[in-house]
């Protein structure tokens, strides 16, 4: 074989992660040992990171690990990504386990086109500043992360394909920023408690995709500068201003979601094109639409309900439902659907879009679709809990209070 082939062999062989290590950080480790064990660990993540490569992964042990992160340069592939994982059980660093928090006063992680790494498990603090700044990095995926941030949570700029799964997120600026990029965010809170900001703000065109979300708080709960949104299973609730602020007409899907207490509109549209189906606005302190721009909307199916000066200006409903949703507690943030709500077997089918609610229960649950983000389902309880470390799929009340309580 040609030395120049067995070379690129070579090279495409290593960046499948065919050579794939793992490895270990502890807070008592050493970055002068080889990290190939929980008896040989790493002491750092940055040391972690300066030796790492496509298809390795990192377990973190649980402790607290303080100082700012920076990828340059740092990449794995689609086929073998690099993974850091927090070792709450205790499992691969042979301890008692518990939680791994990344800590650092001003901003947590700089990512410059670095791509497909991915972070399973953590809780990542920051006093200000933006806690994960991603310039140009693709394919990232956060699940399972407890974020906090004095700042910003989440800023994507020119990034693509950023995951964020099981995540809760509590931010006082934007909660995710994306300017030119795509995100796409499944089964997770994110709160805002300055009302500047958002806990969604698409800018530059981005693309935005959420499902099974709770956004809380902010001024606009979700603002967009243009670019595609789509969201399904999603409550909004606790905004100052509108639910959702559409500027520089964006193209917005909205299927299967609950609008809630916001100080403006439900809906500002200006401009763009709005597909809106099985979906609840209610107490908005506005109208439930404000069309403005020559908008085009395209709905059905929706209940709306305690606007403050009139349901829509500009556009007209299609026979919508005008009733009390009967949310079983919207004061404590519990926006299930109450026995008698009139959004009950009221919806079109949606099946093209999804087919399980904001809580994953199998839509539909009784005689026909649901509106709103949840089905109703008189048998559901509260969340279960079969310890550290294991999550189920049932009703979790703690992810729907406006006010991110537990």
């Amino acid at each position: 074989m040609k030395p120049a082939i067995l070379l690129m062999l070579v090279i495409a062989w290593s960046a499948s992660g065919a050579w794939a290590k793992t490895y270990y950080v502890s807070p008592d480790g050493n970055d002068q040992q080889p990290g190939v064990s929980h008896a040989t660990a790493w002491r750092t993540l940055s040391h972690a990171i300066s030796r790492v490569g496509p298809g390795d992964t990192i377990y973190v042990g649980a402790g607290r690990y303080q100082g700012q992160l920076y990828m340059n340069r740092f990449a794995g592939t689609e086929a073998a990504p690099i993974r850091f994982i927090a070792d709450t059980t205790g499992e691969h660093l042979r301890n008692d386990g518990g939680v791994v928090e990344l800590v650092n006063g001003s901003g947590l992680l700089y990512m410059k086109d670095s791509h497909h790494v991915h972070f399973i498990g953590f809780h990542m603090e920051s006093n200000s500043g933006t806690l994960v700044y991603n310039d140009g990095s693709n394919g990232l995926v956060f699940e399972d992360c407890t974020i906090v941030s004095g700042g910003g949570a989440l800023h994507a700029n020119r990034a693509d394909n950023w995951v964020v799964r099981r995540c809760d997120i509590t931010a006082n600026g934007h909660g995710v920023y994306a300017a030119s990029a795509s995100m796409t965010l499944t089964d997770t809170t994110i709160r805002v408690t300055n009302t500047s900001n958002s806990p969604l703000h698409g800018a530059n065109n981005s693309t935005l995709s959420a499902d099974r979300v709770t956004l809380l708080g902010g001024g606009h709960v979700v603002y967009l500068a243009g670019g595609r949104l789509t969201l399904t299973n999603a409550v909004l609730a606790g905004g100052r201003q509108t639910a959702i602020h559409g500027a520089n007409s964006p193209a917005v899907t909205l299927v299967q979601c609950t609008v809630y207490g916001v100080g403006g509109d439900g809906i500002y549209a200006a401009g763009g094109r709005w597909t809106i189906r099985n979906t609840i606005i209610s107490n908005p302190r506005r109208y439930a639409f404000f069309r403005a721009n020559n908008a085009a909307f395209h709905e059905s199916h929706g209940l709306y309900h305690g606007w403050g000066q009139a349901l829509a200006y500009g556009f007209t409903p299609s026979d919508p439902v005008l009733e009390d949703p009967g949310f079983v507690n919207a004061g404590g943030g519990d926006f299930r659907l109450a026995a008698g709500s009139p959004a009950i077997d009221a919806g079109a089918d949606m099946s093209a879009h999804t087919t399980v609610d904001r809580l994953g229960l199998a839509r539909p649950h009784g005689a026909g679709w649901d509106i709103g983000a949840f089905e109703f389902a008189s048998e559901a309880g509260p969340e279960e809990d079969d310890g550290p470390g294991v999550r189920r799929r049932v009703v979790r009340w703690r992810e729907v209070s406006p006010l991110g309580e537990p």
